[in-house]
């Protein structure tokens, strides 16, 4: 046998280098693909819907629409435990309390907070859940796992419905409104939707689907049914749809004209004592150009008085201080609230009281 020439030793020492590069190449790749693939938790805020989609979509990655309240507690309990969990999803975050009106509320046809939508990476809705409780957080984690709905958690909902019924329901919807935003004309889809289930949200889509077809017969008749919902949660969460559904009845109709109450959405009360009443007022203005009447203010608790007319007229650009009086009944932090009905266009205004008890000093301490 010939002994390896050094060009034979050099060819096979290039050889075993090319296998090496090419072994490491291939490592770095795979450490590459395994990043780019990795699910990790993500907390992003105010994403629109399409954007969260697209990017949970390339990595085939589940998501949640998680709606908050910031002045909630039960909102604030949210969000300390979602920092801890290790649950493998973009959590999206919206926060209900900087709009009048939301379309995922409007869509649930539900105000209350905190609320987890899930949704598989092509945005299809696969489960909700309600609450902030380590056991919510864990069926989060159970439905972002094995990407079925999880039946350990009920979801009670405004349509009195089970959550196997309601959540393929809403799915459906969800899918119409999206394809809607693109200009498809979704007549029978929505029509049979209609036969299993009816709110505004779903009359305001059939509407909005007739106007664009050209069907004013129908767009009549939905827009009037749609002005027909008179409830204090359709009153609450649809102002914005029944404003569009006037807009599309009577003529001239112009919603920068009408009568608007506007007053604050919370109120702060700091350094109040158990047992020991605390004066506050409340400012109500009527931005519109119209007569504003109100015509009714509840509150939810005795602790709350009101030192005021229930009943009275704001001209445009008129404001009046409401006083108040509150009493605290326990220790902590006390949430009540109070609601004024008025004819605006925003005809329920809920006012979220927020009271922060003293410390009281003890005779020990003294």
């Amino acid at each position: 046998h010939r002994h390896p020439s050094f060009y034979d030793r050099k060819e096979q020492q290039m050889k075993k280098q090319k296998c090496n590069t090419l072994a490491f190449t291939m490592a770095i790749m795979l450490m590459f693909l395994t990043a780019c693939t990795r699910q990790e938790k993500r907390i992003v805020n105010g994403l629109d819907f399409q954007s969260t989609m697209e990017t949970c979509q390339t990595h085939g990655q589940r998501f949640c629409i998680v709606l908050l309240d910031t002045t909630q507690t039960t909102s604030q309990i949210y969000l300390q435990r979602l920092q801890e969990t290790a649950s493998q999803a973009l959590f999206n975050i919206i926060f209900t309390d900087f709009t009048k009106s939301n379309v995922y509320e409007q869509w649930l046809y539900s105000d209350a907070t905190p609320v987890t939508c899930i949704f598989s990476p092509d945005g299809h809705l696969t489960d909700i859940i309600p609450g902030a409780s380590r056991k919510c957080f864990r069926c989060i984690d159970e439905v972002l796992q094995i990407g079925k709905m999880t039946t350990e958690l009920e979801y009670y909902n405004n349509f009195t419905m089970d959550k196997a019924k309601i959540i393929p329901l809403l799915d459906e919807i969800w899918q119409c409104n999206l394809l809607l935003e693109k200009g498809s004309d979704l007549t029978l889809r929505l029509e049979q939707i209609a036969q299993n289930i009816e709110y505004p949200f779903l009359t305001y889509l059939e509407m909005v689907n007739a106007i664009r077809n050209g069907d004013k017969e129908k767009t009549d008749s939905l827009t009037l049914r749609l002005c027909s919902y008179e409830g204090d949660l359709d009153l609450e969460l649809y102002p914005d749809l029944f404003i569009t559904a006037r807009e599309n009845t009577i003529p001239g109709f112009d919603a920068t004209e009408e009568a608007n109450l506007n007053a604050p959405s919370v109120v702060n009360l700091h350094g109040c004592m158990t047992g020991k009443p605390k004066v506050f007022h409340i400012p109500v203005n009527n931005s519109g150009k119209k007569p504003l009447d109100v015509e009714g203010i509840e509150m939810s608790c005795s602790c709350l008085e009101l030192f005021d007319d229930t009943d009275f007229t704001l001209m445009p650009g008129e404001t009046r201080n409401l006083e108040f009086e509150f009493t605290a009944d326990r220790n902590g932090q006390i949430e009540r609230e109070i609601i004024i009905r008025n004819n605006g266009i925003y005809p329920i205004k809920r006012i979220r009281i927020i009271a922060e008890r003293q410390a009281q000093t003890r005779k020990e301490d003294i």
